[in-house]
């Protein structure tokens, strides 16, 4: 069994960010892996968000959406 944790910390203003930074990242495509996100800030700084894809309402992804993933990042570098 392998375990692995990974923490990132933004700490730039939002314009300042890359559109990397700014795509909802994908832990995994496999249904057997699970991720979780630990917020560091009060609750008046945001909250708990799920993303959602709006195009295809997808919330959970699969590896059958892996060809979306052009389509996330090309919305993202047009907002």
């Amino acid at each position: 069994i392998l375990h692995k944790s990974l923490l990132s910390l933004v700490s730039c203003k939002p314009a300042n960010l890359i559109v990397d930074q700014k795509v909802p990242h994908i832990d995994s495509c496999d249904e057997r892996d699970y991720a979780f996100v630990h917020y560091l800030s009060p609750e008046e700084l945001g909250g708990t968000s799920i993303y959602k894809y709006i195009p295809q309402n997808i919330i959970e992804f699969k590896q059958q959406h892996k060809p979306l993933l052009a389509d996330i990042v090309n919305e993202v570098k047009k907002a």
